[in-house]
């Protein structure tokens, strides 16, 4: 059966929107009108959206809509935009456009499982005044169901299915019997039990922000998951039953379990206001251009560090700086954690060599700490590439001279290290150490260029390690010229980032907990750039194909099921889902996958039907399944571990058209607990917020003053990050585009 979400895709928005933090909504707790009054009270994301369509219809530009679906565990590629926007145009005779100002102009609302769980979810909408809800289902060739116990509900063209009650439409999937379609249509035909509108939880949590927010985001986090994680079909555990034949082909499951220990990160740990919460609460204010949202947790309260040093050293970044976090570090317990790391891993490497040469460079650190992006030039072996982003990591000291020597020590004996083995396998080799000294300050300088260019081909080449003490902070660089341009900037002889930090309602905090700056549309400019460098230099990287090959985990991927046959016709039985395992949260013990990328499992070689059915699938980033559950056959879409950096660079390139800047930052705790404020600033046109290809002249270097004696050293190579393969087009943030889409089971 094809599952009715042809239009779900378009309401999907408004909770990618809520998420990123780029639409406004109004509040809809206690007011008559509220579409919670139609929510189960146990619902476990909420997001409910009023009088913002200019923004909704913006947001509907493929590359957006699919950045946000991520968040939302709803995996969609660009090209899929013309087929959503043929379903939706089937169903109800509307363009998406047209669907968002008639249908959603007086509200609409999304209700799912759970954050990073909404693919069985409801829209509610109140359509814009003057329409008459009998007329658009005639309109539409509604056909009424024959279950009407819930009241009006009907199905629409594309299988989907809408409700009527009381001026509100709900669209879901009415071919789950026990799904939320059907519940949120017993909400509203009248129920007794709990909505929404009555959970305490929710009424706690508006208490905490500004009165009269223009929109609200409500999200249970224990009931979400991470989509992502170890991968694959497993043989059936012990003591399943023999009696049918089970995955037990030794070859075939050594070739399954290949890589599989490649596993992804839980679900990252959210902001102070947010970290350890159950319940979390998104409230926007609007004023123009800029969206301000604050963010509450029912976490206990938490104190921040007694310092008031990483608000300065965010501010004084260059003006064109393109991310910034600071926050602070305990490097004590990172020390501890690298202890517990394998003994091949990288990092115990660097911990055995620490040891050896006693340097108890965490020591001297303290925990405020600020991690930078900018564009740098490449100042030789140009090849008409743009800036190349460089990353600078600045760290307070307690005594700079200490942390100077004691970086040093541990950069030359890598170096010495590196150095030895490139040797061996006639490697290029790090140059030595070079001193310069500058008007601010004395810059040290390992040159990259040898390795990094073997590495990449000539590619990118102008890459250094390079490190200064300003004052009691020690900043560490992958580019000379981005540590020029932030000593200029500290000293006053360059802008900083006043200008960002002058966007939010209230200044930040001087003890937050974490700041973030990310100029959104400047990376867009810098991501258009390198798409038409890449363009005409290396299309070939431009194309998935090109990155299925080059994945952490190979190119085999996993499910994290057990199956078993189960007779005829042929299905295979879920006998267990790993937690965190790509179909956690998706499928369910006792369901029968039936069939994969639109065709049906037979019975007679199906692990191997499956696991080819994977490897060729046609999108890398999910798997179509077809499912039976209850009696019932479902597609469901299984999102997959794939990381294509063209295609990151492509979704930065897109939400730099809507947002030019973003700003984060902590409340001081109060006795109710912490709270969070981020303050995004959506982009007028076109024109770029600076010119990223101009990079400012740093002040100049003198000839390097000094070669140390000890063999150079070497440094964590930067892989430079690749450019998108969209059309490097810029559009105003308002400006409507093609909307993305979401076919069946995403």
């Amino acid at each position: 059966m094809h599952t009715p979400f042809s239009l779900l895709p378009l309401a999907r928005t408004c909770l990618l929107i809520a998420i990123g933090g780029l639409l406004p909504a109004r509040a809809a707790t206690e007011q008559p009108q509220s579409l919670t009054r139609y929510t189960p009270a146990d619902a476990g994301l909420f997001v409910e959206i009023r009088g913002s369509e200019d923004l909704l219809v913006a947001l509907t530009e493929p590359r957006v809509w699919t950045s946000l679906a991520e968040l939302a565990g709803q995996p969609a590629s660009a090209a899929d935009a013309a087929t959503w926007r043929t379903r939706i145009r089937q169903a109800i005779g509307m363009e998406p456009n047209e669907a968002i100002h008639k249908l959603f102009a007086r509200g609409v609302a999304f209700v799912g499982e759970g954050a990073l769980r909404s693919q069985d979810a409801v829209v509610l909408c109140r359509p814009a005044a003057g329409i008459n809800i009998d007329d658009l289902l005639k309109q539409w060739g509604a056909k009424p169901l024959a279950d009407q116990s819930l009241g009006r509900v009907y199905e629409l063209r594309e299988n989907v299915g809408v409700g009527a009650e009381n001026g509100v439409l709900i669209f879901g999937d009415a071919s789950r019997p026990r799904g939320m379609f059907r519940r949120a249509l017993a909400f509203a035909s009248g129920t007794t039990q709990p909505t929404l509108a009555d959970d305490p939880d929710l009424r706690a949590l508006l208490r905490r922000v500004p009165a009269d927010p223009d929109g609200i985001l409500f999200a249970r986090l224990n009931a979400a998951r991470r989509p992502v994680g170890p991968l694959g079909l497993r043989p059936p555990e012990a003591g399943t039953s023999a009696t049918q034949p089970t995955f037990d082909d030794a070859a075939l499951i050594g070739r399954l379990e290949l890589d599989a220990q490649w596993t992804a990160p839980a679900l990252p740990e959210l902001p102070g206001p947010l970290r350890g919460a159950s319940n979390v609460l998104l409230a926007l204010h609007r004023d123009g251009r800029l969206l301000h949202l604050t963010a509450v947790g029912d976490a206990k309260i938490q104190h921040p560090p007694p310092t008031d040093r990483l608000v300065p050293l965010v501010r004084g970044l260059p003006q064109r700086t393109l991310v910034a976090w600071g926050g602070h570090v305990d490097y004590a317990a990172l020390m501890q954690s690298l202890e517990k790391l394998p003994a091949s891993h990288i990092g115990q490497f660097l911990l055995r060599m620490r040891d050896q040469i006693a340097v108890r460079f965490e020591q001297h650190l303290l925990s405020p700490t600020c991690i930078a992006v900018g564009a740098a030039r490449q100042g030789r072996g140009d090849n008409g590439a743009p800036p190349l982003p460089a990353i600078a990591v600045l760290l307070t000291t307690t005594d700079p001279r200490a942390a100077l020597e004691a970086f040093e020590s541990l950069a030359v004996t890598s170096t010495s290290f590196y150095n030895l083995l490139a040797l061996q396998r006639e490697l290029p080799t790090i140059r030595p150490l070079e001193t310069r000294r500058l008007t601010d300050a004395t810059i040290h300088l390992l040159d990259l260029e040898l390795p990094i260019a073997n590495l990449t081909g000539g590619f990118i080449a102008d890459v250094q390690l390079c490190w200064a003490i300003d004052g009691e902070v020690l900043i560490v660089a992958t580019n000379v010229d981005w540590l020029q341009q932030i000593l200029a900037s500290r000293h006053g002889r360059d802008p900083g980032l006043s200008e960002v930090f002058a966007l939010a309602k209230r200044p930040p905090a001087t003890a937050s907990e974490s700041v973030v700056v990310a100029q959104i549309g400047p990376l867009s400019d810098l991501g258009t750039l390198w798409l038409e460098h890449l363009r005409n230099v290396a299309p070939e990287t431009l194309t998935e194909k090109w990155w299925r090959g080059r994945q952490p985990g190979g190119q085999r991927v996993q499910l994290g099921i057990n199956i078993t046959p189960q007779g005829e016709p042929a299905r295979l039985c879920v006998t267990t889902v790993r937690a965190n395992a790509p179909a956690a949260g998706l499928l369910q013990t006792g369901d029968y996958l039936v069939g994969i990328e639109g065709v049906r499992i037979t019975a007679g070689q199906p692990f191997r039907e499956v696991q080819a059915a994977l490897e060729n699938r046609p999108a890398a980033r999910w798997v179509n399944l077809l499912i039976e559950r209850d009696g019932v056959e479902m597609p469901v879409r299984v999102p997959l571990p794939f990381l294509n950096p063209v295609e990151v660079l492509q979704r930065w390139v897109a939400i730099g058209r809507v947002v030019q800047r973003v700003l984060y930052c902590d409340d001081l705790p109060s006795a109710a607990g912490p709270r969070g404020f981020l303050t995004i600033e959506l982009r007028e046109d076109a024109a770029p917020l600076f010119n990223i290809a101009d990079t400012p002249t740093s002040a100049p270097a003198t000839q390097p003053t000094s070669t140390p004696a000890t063999q150079p050293t070497s440094a964590p190579a930067v892989q430079p990050t690749s450019a998108p393969a969209t059309q490097p087009t810029s559009a105003p943030a308002i400006q409507p585009t093609t909307a993305p889409t979401s076919p069946p089971g995403a």
